[in-house]
């Protein structure tokens, strides 16, 4: 019908009306147009934005794995794996896992008969076998010695001699005296009773407590340097490693408390205060600026009423805090 009374206008009304009906198609097909474009934008800033925070996740996990995970820079000794403790394996590069897979392997029974053995450990790397095999030196049952052709390094009789070339017994006259067997200085350990006065122990005497090796040793007098001295025997656990084998290593241990260095709360510089491990950049920041009204603090009741502190922390914090 509406056709029919289209014919009824004249030819300028009827352009008139075609061109409102294409303006009109065009305006809804412009919209629908326009509306599949942003949703697909949508979609794509959507996509983009998931593939952004994968990938923000990812380098932040990394980070974290990588602040987490040990560098150890330590150069290759020679060792034992038969023979080896935990903390020898540690300080030569290996993981806290790794070194407790070769204890189990040993434990069960396990052995290793040459240095090639070391590589069937599970979670070892085919790099640290490459670093580490070189420096194998097995002793013990089941090993096999390698002996020069010329037994202790004696001369050659001239019958012997004759039955060999020219170039080996040359060889033989140039070789130096060699020992057919080397041996390993094995780290000497206290027997039970002996005390060691862990405020004033060396890495040395630190060593010969079982259980302690060259690692742990280090990290002990690091951490003692930096807290200024122990006045409990527990204070050991909190050295990184230690809280594990701090039940083994008790019976060896004792402290003296006057050994203790003072933290002159007074004079010291904020730097210096946050670098105690009991004392935080919050609480450092609170004492300095208690310092600057009070003028000078005479005890712990001083600080009392900051709220940057606790019991626990004056509890600890008696034993190094100084007024003078």
């Amino acid at each position: 019908m509406i056709w029919k009374h289209f014919f009824y206008f004249n030819k300028r009304e009827q352009h008139g009306i075609l061109i409102l009906i294409v303006l009109v198609a065009g305006i809804f097909i412009g919209k629908f147009i326009l509306s599949d474009t942003n949703d697909n934008e949508v979609e794509v800033r959507d996509e983009s934005l998931e593939f952004v925070e994968h990938k923000n996740a990812d380098t932040l996990n990394g980070a974290v794995r990588d602040i987490d995970a040990p560098i150890k820079k330590n150069r290759p000794y020679h060792f034992d794996p038969n023979e080896a403790n935990i903390e020898t394996f540690i300080d030569l590069g290996l993981s806290e896992k790794t070194g407790k897979n070769i204890i189990s392997y040993r434990q069960k029974g396990g052995r290793f008969y040459k240095a090639e053995d070391f590589r069937k450990i599970y979670g070892l790397s085919a790099e640290q076998a490459a670093l580490l095999i070189p420096y194998i030196q097995i002793e013990g049952k089941g090993t096999k010695k390698k002996q020069s052709t010329f037994a202790n390094n004696k001369p050659l009789d001239s019958k012997k001699a004759a039955s060999l070339d020219t170039e080996t017994v040359l060889a033989n006259k140039d070789m130096e005296p060699r020992s057919a067997k080397r041996t390993f200085e094995k780290q000497e350990k206290y027997a039970l009773g002996i005390k060691v006065d862990i405020n004033a122990a060396d890495t040395s005497e630190l060593k010969k407590i079982p259980g302690i090796g060259q690692s742990f040793a280090q990290r002990i007098i690091k951490y003692r340097q930096v807290l200024g001295g122990f006045y409990d025997i527990s204070q050991i656990k909190e050295v990184y490693g230690m809280e594990e084998q701090y039940e083994k290593i008790m019976p060896w241990l004792e402290i003296s408390v006057n050994t203790i260095e003072p933290l002159k709360i007074n004079s010291l510089s904020l730097d210096r205060l946050k670098s105690h491990p009991y004392i935080n950049f919050y609480q450092a920041k609170a004492i300095v600026e208690l310092r600057k009204k009070k003028g000078r603090l005479n005890s712990l009741s001083d600080l009392r009423l900051l709220e940057e502190f606790g019991d626990k922390d004056f509890e600890r914090l008696a034993y190094y805090f100084s007024f003078e």
